[in-house]
């Protein structure tokens, strides 16, 4: 690095690698407005405990200032005392859209950083880079559901990456709207395994209006949302389980037998004790480590131990895979 870039890197090395910690940085922004000019004024304080090993932090950091207009202030300057402030020109006057803090997340840091609801609701759906869109989405979290209903279907619909989307719908589950439902159903069908996933995991219980969709995803490709559907189906309509279960009763999965860890967990649940023996087996040397750590998971939240469980999980809790010996130990502490 030093012969490529020709720069001194002892400040960089220093604190990142012969050093410990992060920096953690509390921010406030002020418009000033006066005779002689308008400006943004950001005020960035290094909060992170300071000892022998982590000190001050003396980073490059680069602030904007977005516009309604659509133009935009960047500046990037040093950060490396207790208080710093940077100074953002503000030519005409132009209203402030949103401001943005280390965009595209170039560092590695811990940010505390109030900002107006308009300004995030803005970054959300105006930010270039996705990550800015993320960071304002997961700001909304404590915001009332009307006030970002309509950025959250916008993020929805025109994002890419699943991740975004996941958030959205998160924070989208809790409105009770027919507009809400529909961005739901498209979602239970969408291409990306990932966001099916997403609306599975944010739905609480399932309405009637999506029921057949999410019917539907017991033959889902992904084996990961024929679990999530089955689970779901029999929390939300536990009068149809019986049928939920006819549907699934062949289905294996994929690591560790997931669907039909899931099927097994359901049927004994529901009374169905013919089947306690298989699950018992699964517990057995003859398994692969998840097999048999699902299994202990499962007799686990069952509340079920017999001599023949106890053996297998003092067994499987000497074993050299630590996650298998884990899950065994776990089952162990309440017997």
């Amino acid at each position: 690095m030093y012969d490529v870039s020709g720069m001194p890197l002892n400040w960089f090395f220093d604190q990142w690698i012969y050093r410990g910690g992060e920096p953690e940085y509390m921010v406030s922004d002020t418009l000033i407005r006066d005779a002689s000019a308008v400006r943004t004024i950001f005020r960035i304080r290094q909060m992170q405990k300071r000892n022998e090993l982590s000190g001050l932090f003396r980073m490059p950091i680069t602030v904007e200032v977005h516009y309604t207009d659509g133009t935009a202030d960047k500046l990037t300057s040093w950060v490396e005392k207790e208080y710093t402030e940077m100074v953002v020109p503000n030519q005409g006057g132009r209203e402030v859209d949103f401001v943005l803090f280390d965009p595209g997340r170039k560092i590695l840091k811990k940010v505390t950083f109030e900002r107006p609801l308009g300004w995030l609701l803005s970054q959300a759906g105006k930010a270039l880079e996705m990550i800015d869109r993320y960071d304002a989405l997961v700001s909304l979290r404590t915001a009332s559901p009307e006030v970002k209903s309509e950025v959250l279907r916008a993020c929805i619909s025109r994002e890419s990456f699943w991740l975004i989307r996941a958030e959205a719908l998160q924070q989208l589950a809790a409105e009770k709207t027919p507009e809400a439902t529909e961005v739901f159903r498209r979602a239970l069908k969408d291409a990306d395994a990932n966001v099916r996933k997403a609306a599975l995991l944010s739905l609480d219980s399932i309405p009637d209006l999506l029921r057949s969709t999410v019917e539907g995803m017991l033959f889902d490709s992904s084996y990961v949302n024929v679990e999530l559907a089955l689970k779901a189906l029999c929390r939300s309509f536990p009068g149809d389980t019986h049928y939920y279960l006819e549907m699934t009763r062949d289905m294996i999965g994929w690591r560790g037998c997931n669907i039909r860890m899931a099927w097994l967990e359901i049927a004994l649940a529901n009374g169905r004790l013919d089947y306690l023996n298989e699950l018992i087996g699964y517990c057995s040397p003859k398994y692969e480590f998840e097999t048999r750590m699902n299994a202990f998971g499962v007799l686990k939240r069952l509340k079920f131990y017999n001599d023949q469980t106890i053996a297998y999980a003092e067994q499987a809790g000497k074993h050299w895979n630590n996650k298998l010996s884990g899950a065994a130990r776990d089952y162990l502490k309440d017997k």
